[in-house]
């Protein structure tokens, strides 16, 4: 990977390259333009996956590009692997902009797999992640009221958030 000014470049495994621009100066504008910013935060070894941090001018996302394709994954949240690296989880929270799916789970895999989701309920709900504990249980807290210790398990029916308010809730699974 290599950076010149605003462009990000990745050298593909085929020899090819792919081109990740930032608009740096629309930031500096007023008023503010198409402000969109960049950054290499990571690499997932286990998917060879770059891991970028997309920042507008009151949001952050996260992408990951394919070392093998250049293929581009957008995310809500950081992708934190399981202890054997089959998986990744992406939390995300925001009072500023909006978040689809609060909790994410992914096949660690090119491209990574939705297996499952929590999409954004009606009611006022923000996750952090505390890490995972084993493979089939990821540790969580709210940052909103009630503030409580939770998780996602993974159980026979697949996998369960235990929400706030006590209700277990199923999520959504993705399709096989």
């Amino acid at each position: 990977m290599t950076r010149k000014g605003d462009n990000l470049t990745f050298k593909l495994e085929n020899g090819k390259t792919t081109v990740i621009k930032s608009n740096t100066k629309a930031c500096r504008q007023i008023p503010i333009g198409p402000c969109i910013v960049y950054e290499l935060v990571g690499y997932m070894a286990v998917s060879g996956q770059f891991v970028l941090r997309e920042e507008y001018y009151e949001s952050v996302f996260v992408r990951l590009v394919s070392r093998r394709t250049g293929v581009v994954t957008k995310l809500e949240g950081y992708p934190r692997l399981s202890p054997n690296g089959k998986r990744f989880v992406a939390v995300a929270s925001s009072d500023a902009w909006k978040i689809d799916n609060p909790i994410s789970i992914f096949s660690a895999t090119d491209p990574p797999r939705l297996e499952w989701r929590f999409p954004q309920p009606k009611e006022y709900e923000e996750y952090s992640f505390d890490g995972w504990d084993g493979e089939d249980r990821i540790k969580l807290h709210t940052i909103t009221k009630p503030l409580i210790d939770t998780d996602v398990r993974r159980t026979t029916q697949g996998w369960v958030l235990r929400r706030p308010n006590g209700q277990l809730s199923s999520g959504t699974a993705a399709p096989p």
